[in-house]
Protein backbone atom coordinates (compact mmCIF):
# COMPACT_ATOMS: atom_id res chain seq x y z
CA UNK A 1 0.00 0.00 0.00
CA UNK A 2 2.73 2.24 0.69
CA UNK A 3 4.67 1.69 -2.35
CA UNK A 4 1.30 2.26 -4.39
CA UNK A 5 0.67 6.17 -2.28
CA UNK A 6 4.57 7.06 -3.09
CA UNK A 7 3.64 6.29 -7.09
CA UNK A 8 0.51 7.91 -7.11
CA UNK A 9 2.37 10.97 -5.18
CA UNK A 10 5.53 10.89 -7.61
CA UNK A 11 3.27 10.98 -11.11
CA UNK A 12 0.94 13.69 -9.76
CA UNK A 13 3.83 16.11 -8.33
CA UNK A 14 5.75 15.23 -11.83
CA UNK A 15 2.70 16.04 -13.71
CA UNK A 16 2.16 18.97 -11.61
CA UNK A 17 5.50 20.01 -12.30
CA UNK A 18 5.54 20.34 -16.17
CA UNK A 19 2.12 21.89 -16.14
CA UNK A 20 3.70 24.72 -13.94
CA UNK A 21 6.69 24.81 -16.38
CA UNK A 22 4.82 25.06 -19.35
CA UNK A 23 3.21 28.07 -17.44
CA UNK A 24 6.35 29.78 -16.74
CA UNK A 25 7.34 29.42 -20.40
CA UNK A 26 4.09 31.46 -21.03
CA UNK A 27 4.51 33.73 -18.67
CA UNK A 28 1.83 32.87 -16.57
CA UNK A 29 1.38 30.69 -12.97
CA UNK A 30 -1.17 28.43 -11.58
CA UNK A 31 -1.91 28.32 -8.03
CA UNK A 32 -0.55 25.63 -6.31
CA UNK A 33 -2.79 22.70 -5.59
CA UNK A 34 -2.73 21.91 -1.28
CA UNK A 35 -2.31 18.05 -2.52
CA UNK A 36 0.90 19.04 -4.46
CA UNK A 37 3.66 21.56 -2.85
CA UNK A 38 6.56 22.18 -4.63
CA UNK A 39 9.83 21.74 -3.38
CA UNK A 40 11.56 24.82 -1.46
CA UNK A 41 13.57 26.55 -3.83
CA UNK A 42 17.08 26.48 -3.08
CA UNK A 43 19.94 28.46 -4.31
CA UNK A 44 21.57 26.95 -7.34
CA UNK A 45 24.57 24.79 -6.91
CA UNK A 46 27.71 26.54 -8.96
CA UNK A 47 28.39 24.87 -11.94
CA UNK A 48 30.82 22.31 -11.77
CA UNK A 49 32.43 21.93 -14.84
CA UNK A 50 34.97 24.12 -13.77
CA UNK A 51 37.39 20.85 -12.74
CA UNK A 52 37.24 19.22 -16.00
CA UNK A 53 37.58 20.76 -19.69
CA UNK A 54 34.36 20.54 -21.32
CA UNK A 55 33.43 19.84 -25.25
CA UNK A 56 32.92 22.43 -27.91
CA UNK A 57 30.12 20.29 -28.87
CA UNK A 58 27.56 21.04 -27.66
CA UNK A 59 28.15 25.17 -27.54
CA UNK A 60 25.78 27.38 -29.15
CA UNK A 61 21.79 27.40 -29.41
CA UNK A 62 19.78 24.55 -29.30
CA UNK A 63 16.03 23.15 -29.87
CA UNK A 64 15.78 20.92 -27.17
CA UNK A 65 12.26 18.76 -27.45
CA UNK A 66 10.78 17.01 -24.49
CA UNK A 67 8.23 14.32 -26.10
CA UNK A 68 5.97 12.65 -23.87
CA UNK A 69 4.83 15.13 -21.10
CA UNK A 70 1.53 15.19 -19.79
CA UNK A 71 0.53 18.44 -21.57
CA UNK A 72 2.58 17.55 -24.83
CA UNK A 73 5.59 17.91 -26.28
CA UNK A 74 7.47 20.86 -24.93
CA UNK A 75 10.04 22.73 -26.74
CA UNK A 76 12.78 24.35 -24.48
CA UNK A 77 15.30 26.99 -26.78
CA UNK A 78 18.38 25.99 -24.93
CA UNK A 79 21.94 28.18 -25.14
CA UNK A 80 25.44 26.84 -23.79
CA UNK A 81 28.42 29.33 -24.00
CA UNK A 82 31.72 29.53 -22.46
CA UNK A 83 32.53 32.17 -19.95
CA UNK A 84 35.57 32.74 -17.76
CA UNK A 85 35.00 32.08 -14.02
CA UNK A 86 36.45 34.89 -11.96
CA UNK A 87 37.27 32.76 -8.47
CA UNK A 88 39.51 30.48 -10.83
CA UNK A 89 40.12 32.28 -14.09
CA UNK A 90 39.44 28.99 -16.10
CA UNK A 91 37.18 28.90 -19.12
CA UNK A 92 33.50 26.94 -17.76
CA UNK A 93 30.79 26.14 -20.14
CA UNK A 94 27.36 28.26 -18.92
CA UNK A 95 24.07 27.59 -20.56
CA UNK A 96 20.35 28.66 -20.17
CA UNK A 97 16.81 27.55 -21.11
CA UNK A 98 14.72 31.00 -22.97
CA UNK A 99 11.55 32.25 -23.44
CA UNK A 100 10.66 34.28 -26.43
CA UNK A 101 7.20 34.42 -25.49
CA UNK A 102 8.48 36.03 -22.17
CA UNK A 103 12.17 37.01 -22.10
CA UNK A 104 12.78 34.62 -19.11
CA UNK A 105 15.80 32.67 -18.89
CA UNK A 106 16.26 29.82 -16.55
CA UNK A 107 19.84 28.99 -15.58
CA UNK A 108 21.25 25.96 -15.77
CA UNK A 109 23.53 24.48 -12.82
CA UNK A 110 26.04 21.39 -12.28
CA UNK A 111 26.84 21.34 -16.17
CA UNK A 112 29.06 18.40 -16.68
CA UNK A 113 30.48 17.98 -20.73
CA UNK A 114 32.38 15.39 -22.77
CA UNK A 115 33.59 15.24 -26.18
CA UNK A 116 29.63 13.31 -26.61
CA UNK A 117 27.82 13.56 -23.56
CA UNK A 118 26.34 16.65 -21.87
CA UNK A 119 24.51 16.34 -18.42
CA UNK A 120 22.96 19.33 -16.64
CA UNK A 121 20.75 20.59 -13.89
CA UNK A 122 18.27 23.60 -13.72
CA UNK A 123 15.25 24.52 -11.54
CA UNK A 124 11.28 25.48 -12.99
CA UNK A 125 8.88 26.14 -10.56
CA UNK A 126 10.65 24.88 -7.19
CA UNK A 127 11.51 21.54 -8.53
CA UNK A 128 14.90 20.67 -9.46
CA UNK A 129 15.38 18.65 -12.73
CA UNK A 130 18.12 16.42 -14.70
CA UNK A 131 18.43 16.34 -18.07
CA UNK A 132 21.53 13.93 -20.15
CA UNK A 133 22.00 14.48 -23.78
CA UNK A 134 24.05 12.46 -26.00
CA UNK A 135 25.61 12.96 -29.25
CA UNK A 136 23.87 11.48 -32.27
CA UNK A 137 25.39 13.55 -35.30
CA UNK A 138 27.04 17.08 -35.76
CA UNK A 139 23.71 18.43 -35.61
CA UNK A 140 21.73 16.43 -32.92
CA UNK A 141 21.62 14.74 -29.42
CA UNK A 142 19.05 12.95 -27.59
CA UNK A 143 18.46 11.74 -24.35
CA UNK A 144 16.60 11.87 -21.38
CA UNK A 145 14.84 14.38 -18.76
CA UNK A 146 14.15 13.08 -15.04
CA UNK A 147 15.68 9.73 -16.46
CA UNK A 148 11.52 9.74 -17.50
CA UNK A 149 10.95 11.86 -20.56
CA UNK A 150 12.83 11.58 -23.80
CA UNK A 151 14.58 14.39 -25.34
CA UNK A 152 15.49 15.44 -28.98
CA UNK A 153 17.74 18.13 -29.91
CA UNK A 154 18.47 19.66 -32.54
CA UNK A 155 21.78 22.88 -33.03
CA UNK A 156 20.33 25.54 -34.52
CA UNK A 157 21.86 27.47 -36.53
CA UNK A 158 22.17 30.80 -37.24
Amino acid sequence: MKRFKFSVFLTTSIFAMFVNFNLLAQGTTAPTSPAVQPAKATAPAPTSAAAIKPSTFFLGKWDVLVLGLPQGDTHMPTVFEMKKDSATNKDIMVGRIESKETGVAIPLTDIVATDSTMDFAFSAQGYDLTMTLAKKDNDNAAGTMFNMFSVKAIRIKE
